[in-house]
């Protein structure tokens, strides 16, 4: 029951919304949940990276956490695409972008380990898309969010 009253003190400062007459909602402050779920997921990828090239075989949560972070954010900005749930709606090309690069980025990244049952050369060039295509949308994310 603690836990409740902590996230409804915390929810109008998590969700960015002003005290006063004014009851806007800051637009930085609606975009932090999917920064922060997106760039965890993204130093998560970085980290699995490296274990790959070492050939070093990850441990399965630290699989799921960055396929279910992946998710997350992308779900988040989907969220501020059509409409979060304060009413702010949040929309431009670039945000557009990221998530179609996102979306193909979690094609290639659930499509990877069937190709490489066949060919580990195939499944190599999907883990590279991969990779390539989920820091171009995370590029592309920061940029869209740096100019709000």
């Amino acid at each position: 029951m603690p836990s409740l009253i902590v996230i409804a003190t915390l929810e109008p400062l998590l969700l960015g919304a002003r005290y006063g007459r004014s009851t806007q909602t800051d637009p930085c402050m609606v975009t932090l949940p999917s920064l922060i779920l997106v760039s965890a997921a993204v130093l998560l990828g970085i980290y699995l990276g490296i274990l790959y090239l070492r050939r070093i075989r990850p441990r399965l949560a630290v699989l799921g956490a960055h396929i279910l972070m992946g998710l997350g954010g992308v779900e988040q900005v989907a969220i501020l695409i059509r409409g979060a749930p304060s009413g702010v709606v949040l929309s431009g090309s670039l945000v557009r972008m990221a998530l179609g690069l996102f979306a193909a980025a979690i094609f290639a990244g659930f499509t990877a380990p069937i190709l490489a049952q066949r060919s580990r050369r195939n499944g190599e060039v999907m883990l590279a898309a991969h990779a390539g295509l989920g820091f171009a949308g995370f590029a592309l994310l920061l940029f869209w969010i740096s100019g709000l």
